[in-house]
């Protein structure tokens, strides 16, 4: 059922989406580790054009988005692997979708950052 992991990660292809997704997850990590600390005020954490801020709440929201891109990419990565032996596009896409996830989880940490300097 499962396949020998050296072989999925001996794809050169899957060994570099690994490790764009690890780098983009300890990015995350790090960045909203440096940014909420514990605090009094309340965050500003949606703002949308029409109507401004919209969503504020207490510091410890912010990790919320870091948790998210975490479980997200050990599903796909997880996924990726069981479906490696069956095709390998789909596990090429799965790994590529979380990429791109982990892409606008930043972006959104980083508008969350700016809002709240």
């Amino acid at each position: 059922m499962f396949y020998p992991f050296r072989n999925f990660a001996g794809d050169r292809k899957i060994l570099t989406t690994l490790t764009v997704i690890v780098g983009l997850l300890i990015v995350l990590w790090i960045s909203t580790m440096l940014f909420a600390r514990p605090q009094e005020t309340q965050f500003l954490l949606h703002y949308a054009v029409d109507f401004g801020v919209n969503f504020v709440g207490p510091w410890h929201y912010v990790y919320r988005i870091p948790i998210l891109g975490t479980v997200i990419a050990l599903i796909n990565c997880f996924l990726a692997y069981l479906l490696f032996r069956i095709e390998k596009k789909y596990t090429y896409l799965l790994l590529a979708s979380a990429i791109a996830v982990l892409l606008l989880l930043l972006f959104a940490l980083i508008i969350i950052i700016l809002l709240n300097i």
